[in-house]
Formats: C-alpha cells, sequence, structure tokens
C-alpha cells in the first residue's frame, strides 16, 4: 500500500485558534510535507486570517503565499458581502478564476449569518452552474442549512468537514438523499465506520482530510489505509474523488 497517495481536503495555512501555540505553519512548510514523507500529494489550504481576521485580506494573502506552489490548491473564505447581487457575485467568481481558486469555504457561525435567508444564494447559484465545490465544518453550519443549500442548489458539491464519530445518523439521510453531498472523514473515526460508508453509499463521496495543521494527517492515512475495502475504493477516498471534484467532473 506504499504506493497509496493522499490530497489533503481539509487543511490552512496561518495562526490557529490557540492563544498558547504559535503557528509555524506557512506555505514553505506545507510544501515540505509532499512528497514521499508522508505520501501528500497535494493539499487544499484556506487561510486562517480570511476566518479570524478579515475574509479579503486572508484570501489576497493566500494568493501571495501559495505563489508558484503547485501542490498547495488555494480555497477562498466567502462572505455575504460578496454575494449582494450578481453582479458582486459575478466578480468574487471572476477573481476566483483568475487566481485559480479551486474550492470555497463558509464560516456562517464565526462570521454570523445564516443561509437559509439567501444571504450566498446570488454566488452559490454562479458556483452551482460551474459545479465549483463549497466547503464547511460541521460545527459552522446548521443541519437545516445543510439541507436547505443541498436542496436549492443540486449541482453544486458540498463537503462537510470536521464530522464527529457520534453524527452518523445525520449524515447518513444526506448520503442517501443528496448525490452532491460529500463528506470529509478527518474526525470521522468509526470502528469499521468506513467500511459501513463504502457498503451503504459506495467510495465515491468520502474524502481524506486531516485538519493540519492543528492534527497530523497520519492517523486518518492508517485507517484509510487499513480499511477492509477494496484499493480502487481506497484510492478514491485517498485523493481521486477529491482531484474529481476540483476538476469540476
Amino acid at each position: 500500500m506504499s504506493d497509496l497517495t493522499f490530497f489533503d481536503s481539509n487543511a490552512f495555512l496561518g495562526r490557529h485558534t490557540n492563544p498558547y501555540t504559535e503557528s509555524p505553519f506557512r506555505a514553505e512548510h506545507a510544501v515540505s510535507l509532499l512528497g514521499a514523507q508522508v505520501n501528500l500529494s497535494g493539499l487544499l489550504v484556506f487561510h486562517a486570517e480570511a476566518v479570524l481576521y478579515d475574509a479579503l485580506h486572508g484570501n489576497q494573502t493566500l494568493i501571495d503565499e501559495t505563489n508558484e506552489r503547485p501542490g498547495l490548491h488555494r480555497v477562498w473564505v466567502a462572505l455575504p458581502e460578496v454575494s449582494a447581487d450578481e453582479d458582486e457575485a459575478g466578480k468574487f467568481l471572476s477573481a476566483m478564476e483568475e487566481h485559480r481558486v479551486a474550492a470555497v469555504r463558509i464560516f456562517p457561525r464565526t462570521h454570523n449569518f445564516t443561509l437559509t435567508n439567501q444571504s450566498l444564494d446570488p454566488l452559490f447559484s454562479l458556483l452551482n452552474g460551474r459545479a465549483f465545490p463549497v466547503f464547511a465544518n460541521q460545527e459552522e453550519i446548521s443541519w437545516d442549512e445543510v439541507i436547505y443549500l443541498l436542496r436549492s442548489f443540486p449541482r453544486l458539491p458540498f463537503v462537510l468537514t470536521n464530522v464527529g464519530y457520534r453524527l452518523g445518523r445525520y449524515v447518513d439521510p444526506l448520503m442517501r438523499c443528496y448525490p452532491t453531498f460529500h463528506l470529509e472523514l478527518s474526525r470521522y473515526q468509526v470502528h469499521r465506520g468506513l467500511e459501513d460508508l463504502c457498503r451503504k453509499f459506495g467510495s465515491e463521496r468520502l474524502l481524506f482530510g486531516s485538519g493540519l495543521p492543528v492534527f497530523s494527517p497520519e492517523p486518518v492515512m492508517a485507517m484509510v489505509m487499513s480499511a477492509q475495502i477494496g484499493l480502487h475504493d481506497k484510492q478514491n477516498i485517498a485523493e481521486a474523488n477529491l482531484r474529481r471534484l476540483l476538476r469540476r467532473d
């Protein structure tokens, strides 16, 4: 299984919220992980400044830090202000395409907004037409908001990250009913849970992620490599599914 490589769908650059921990995880440190050291072929990254300080500033910082580092794939953080109307949403999408941004992340709880009042509908409508993936942490979004997004934008790939092992009864109906719902696995550490998900729903909507730099990628890698599933399913989860999403197949 040593030839199995992983594309991390859940990582960020910059200082995280622990006030007692310095932030050594800059772009050059992320790049140093790529390759044989931990079998990482790429990282999908947003910048912590876009969450904890200012989204526009953090998105620009991400561009600056990841310039000429092809193994780092950019994720921008979106706020309702960039989706005030179709024109503003169009400008944001055009900037994403200009700067080769691969996906969008939203933080409704941290940034004090909700999806169900249509605050991001103009942007989501454009992303829906282009099948741009949208990511959100489970603790940042309500289940009602998840269902609103999935029902309203049926071509929009949505990835729920940081999903704990006790949430299976919430996740399973979403996997069953919505083909654009994807699950990131960094916190979904259930005994034979990966096997159960693959048996019920297939492997095509399961994504490897680590939570770098707060968490290490090796435990989730070990979970995937040791799972009692076929090699094709392991390859899907490790990197093929994410690469397909970013190609917008």
